[in-house]
Parts: structure tokens; C-alpha cells; sequence
């Protein structure tokens, strides 16, 4: 997993690596997450990485500008493993028909199943104290 610990970092990230998803707060210094947003679904080179939205803001205006914009999802903070991983899901399986999805949505799984992401330093904080969901 990969971090960045602002706007313009995660820019240059997304362009110097291909990332399977981006985890993408709203409140970051120098560029917020709208603008990084724009900016990945403008470029061509970074347009179809899904991007799931995480902020602690809890308004659903700032969620609407946010798919408007192209993120595949929104979650609020603070969040856990099992909505995180719900939200995954769906995300790195866009493109699949839909019974040929893997479902990963209840455990850790999802985490072997992504090579690279990208996330802000608070949200990379957060997924560090999540527990993993217990396996059933």
C-alpha cells in the first residue's frame, strides 16, 4: 500500500505507478480531494483506476459532487474493515461480468487481491487500526 500526504503527491503517484484502486480523502493539504479527483478522471492515463471516496464528512451533497465527478464510491469516517471491503469489491470488479465477480466482500481478501494502492496518510492510518473482520 502505498500513501501520500497531499493532493500533489497523490498526482504524481498515480502517474508514476499503476495502481488497481485509490482510497482518495476529501481533506488534504495543498490540493483538496474534488480537485485530485478531476484532475485523475481527466487523464487519460489515470482515468479508469477506481477511486473510493473516504472523508469525515458525513453530507450528501459532498458524496453527489463526488460521483458526479467519477469516484466509483463514497464512505465516510470513520469507517471499519467490513464496509471498506464492501466498497472494494464492486470497485476492482467494474469492468466483470457480474457472475464471474469474486466475492471478497466479507473478509480481508480483497487485500491479496489488490497489487497496488494508494491512499492518503490519514486513511493509511486508519486502515492500520481497523480489524480484520472475523472469518465465518
Amino acid at each position: 500500500m502505498t500513501s501520500a500526504g497531499g493532493g500533489r503527491e497523490a498526482l504524481a503517484l498515480a502517474d508514476s505507478e499503476p495502481f488497481d484502486v485509490i482510497l482518495l480523502d476529501l481533506m488534504m493539504p495543498d490540493l483538496n480531494g474534488f480537485e485530485v479527483l478531476a484532475r485523475l478522471k481527466a487523464d487519460a492515463r489515470t482515468e479508469n483506476i477506481p477511486v473510493i471516496m473516504i472523508s469525515a464528512y458525513d453530507e450528501q451533497s459532498k458524496a453527489t459532487q463526488c460521483i458526479e465527478i467519477g469516484a466509483e464510491d463514497y464512505l465516510s469516517k470513520p469507517f471499519n474493515a467490513v464496509l471498506l471491503a464492501a466498497r472494494i469489491n464492486p470497485a476492482l470488479n467494474a469492468n466483470a461480468p457480474r457472475n464471474a465477480r469474486p466475492s471478497i466482500s466479507n473478509n480481508w481478501a480483497w487485500k491479496s487481491k489488490i497489487r497496488k494502492t494508494c491512499c492518503s496518510t490519514s486513511c493509511r492510518r486508519q486502515l492500520s487500526n481497523a480489524s480484520t473482520p472475523a472469518k465465518n
